[in-house]
């Protein structure tokens, strides 16, 4: 919040109080990029394998209506790979 000094310096336009500015060491900025890189590439991980998972499912449900509409050759058994 602001002041009635600070109001009073910025008027008519008032500003916004500035952020703070924090200053660490280069090593300590690698570890946070690390530690922030680890949390992203457990997130790409799960999202991975719930899009496998989907993809197994669609696989799945295509191949049991396929199965359902007779559109399989003939003498041809339904094949369902499991991961």
């Amino acid at each position: 919040m602001l002041s009635m000094f600070e109001n009073f310096v910025n008027y008519p336009y008032p500003v916004e109080p500035r952020s703070n500015v924090y200053v660490i060491s280069d090593s300590a900025y690698k570890e946070y990029q690390q530690q922030q890189a680890e949390r992203q590439v457990i997130c790409l991980q799960s999202q991975l394998n719930r899009y496998e998972r989907m993809i197994e499912e669609t696989k799945a449900n295509i191949l049991e209506i396929q199965t359902n509409a007779g559109l399989l050759p003939e003498g041809k058994e339904p094949v369902v790979t499991q991961s």
